[in-house]
């Protein structure tokens, strides 16, 4: 008996060291569907449509899917649609308060200028100005948060303007048919309402600083799809030169079409984007005391206050450096 027992353990030990030995040997584990990535419409993430025209990405990986705004982005990953996508940091508070398990992975800039306020009313200047005017705006995107901070610097509450719900695409014909008096824009359509010839509100900087643009993960699809989710964002960090710099290169005629610009108003909206490199990204989701951790603080404050939030998020880590590239 105790011999058969030495036996069998002698046995299992072998069977254990053996599959060690085999798993050295056996290839990564690969999921069967690539890694799903909602893209909406925004100059500072275009390094991603640049990555798959430059096959920098893997088709068999990674799986990019073209959205027109945000807010269809954040609707995407918050049914499922998608494993990823290209949000505002408040949108990525609207999930958390709605309890998905999102993790933010990459921070892609923050905006000071690509985002701002429009009306067709002559002489309108100032965010007083719009007191008691129908406003125009994507209610679950960005474009609340920096109509919000606005307001409330100057002391306005949330019912001193009549909010209109209106997609982007649809702000320039409203305005022109004055089914809403101001708009609040981001670009790409931004530059067309300025071209259009639309007065401009003034906004501080001050009023803009909480609108950051990031890429958002399911927490399942982090931990499924880690290797593809490194990939996507090693491509950014090194097709962020080039975007920048508006450089020659085979796929930037596939950006410009989307965004619906000329290279040089391409290159000037660039230029209202603080961009965010891998140093201040890992400063910036090192950890629940870091930056992105107040920027959240802030903003649900703001949110709480002009009713775009209902309850407290759900606590936990929601943002993660390990996907980021070694320094």
């Amino acid at each position: 008996m105790v011999v058969q027992k030495a036996q069998r353990r002698v046995a299992l030990l072998i069977l254990v060291l053996g599959l060690a030995a085999l798993s050295r040997w056996m290839p990564d584990y690969v999921p069967s569907t690539p890694l799903s990535v909602a893209v909406s419409v925004w100059p500072g993430a275009e390094t991603l449509i640049l990555a798959r025209e430059l096959g920098e990405i893997d088709d068999a990986q990674v799986r990019l899917v073209e959205m027109s705004w945000d807010s269809a982005a954040m609707r995407a990953l918050g049914n499922g649609a998608v494993d990823a996508a290209v949000l505002s940091i408040d949108e990525v508070t609207r999930l958390r308060e709605s309890g998905q398990r999102v993790k933010v992975v990459l921070v892609f800039d923050q905006s000071q200028g690509a985002d701002s306020i429009l009306t067709n009313h002559e002489g309108a200047r100032r965010v007083e100005d719009l007191k008691g005017l129908k406003v125009g705006v994507d209610v679950r995107g960005s474009g609340m948060v920096l109509l919000a901070s606005a307001m409330n610097s100057v002391g306005m509450s949330p019912g001193d303007v009549h909010i209109v719900p209106i997609a982007p695409a649809e702000m320039g014909v409203a305005l022109q048919s004055s089914a809403v008096d101001a708009v609040v824009s981001a670009e790409p359509w931004l530059s067309a309402l300025r071209r259009d010839g639309f007065n401009e509100i003034d906004v501080t900087a001050r009023d803009r600083q909480l609108l950051i643009r990031a890429l958002v993960v399911s927490s399942e699809a982090a931990r499924v799809n880690a290797n593809a989710l490194r990939s996507v964002i090693a491509a950014h960090f090194r097709l962020l030169p080039a975007l920048k710099e508006q450089r020659d290169v085979p796929g930037m005629e596939a950006v410009l079409r989307r965004e619906r610009l000329t290279r040089e108003e391409f290159k000037r909206v660039l230029a209202t984007l603080i961009h965010y490199d891998l140093g201040t990204n890992r400063r910036m989701l090192a950890s629940p005391g870091g930056e992105l951790g107040t920027v959240a603080a802030l903003l649900e404050s703001l949110m709480f206050k002009h009713e775009l939030l209902s309850s407290s998020p759900r606590p936990g880590t929601w943002f993660d450096a390990s996907f980021l590239p070694a320094p």
